[in-house]
């Protein structure tokens, strides 16, 4: 099943198609294997159905020639010879629907397997991105955080607040009558 999902790869140096010179090939796998070796006995098996074909329908020609030319007793072991053909050729046929059921269930487990693994891939590094923070990081962010704002939140109550309201008018006058009482 790899290759309806994998881009096409050139390979340089080596055309023989022996040994592995790029380094980039995945291994192959079971599945792999398994599946190559269903479409080819399936290949065989659609191979096998054209010469049945064939096979059928010179003989029902045959049959109709030799019906034509009086030879009855010809002609009926011909045609029970085509049915017995054509059950062999239903069976073929039931064979290849199979192999067909089976190589689609071999690549739908496959990928069933590739999004199993990929999802136990992210869980395990979520996991590991949650323990890298934890509930107690996270509470303390949280709380540094509020702090930081609060903080800030007076900083700009102070900046904010006018001239006049920082300083203490009954003090100013206690100044300013301090210094008029060293000048008299």
């Amino acid at each position: 099943m790899g290759f309806l999902f994998s881009k096409a790869k050139k390979q340089h140096g080596d055309h023989s198609g022996s040994g592995d010179t790029s380094g980039n090939r995945k291994p192959v796998s079971e599945a792999d294997r398994a599946v190559l070796q269903l479409k080819m006995m399936r290949d065989k098996l659609t191979s096998y159905q054209k010469k049945m074909d064939s096979t059928l329908a010179t003989e029902m020609a045959l049959a109709k020639k030799w019906l034509a030319e009086g030879h009855r007793e010809r002609a009926a072991i011909m045609m029970k010879r085509r049915r017995f053909q054509q059950t062999l050729l239903q069976n073929n046929v039931s064979m290849m629907e199979n192999l067909s059921r089976m190589v689609d269930t071999i690549e739908q487990q496959e990928l069933e397997g590739k999004v199993l693994q990929s999802m136990k891939e992210g869980t395990d590094m979520l996991k590991v991105l949650q323990q890298q923070l934890g509930l107690d990081r996270a509470e303390e962010i949280m709380s540094d955080a509020y702090d930081a704002v609060a903080l800030q939140d007076e900083i700009s109550a102070v900046l904010g607040q006018s001239v006049d309201s920082v300083i203490d008018e009954h003090l100013l006058e206690q100044e300013l009558d301090a210094m008029q009482s060293s000048l008299d």
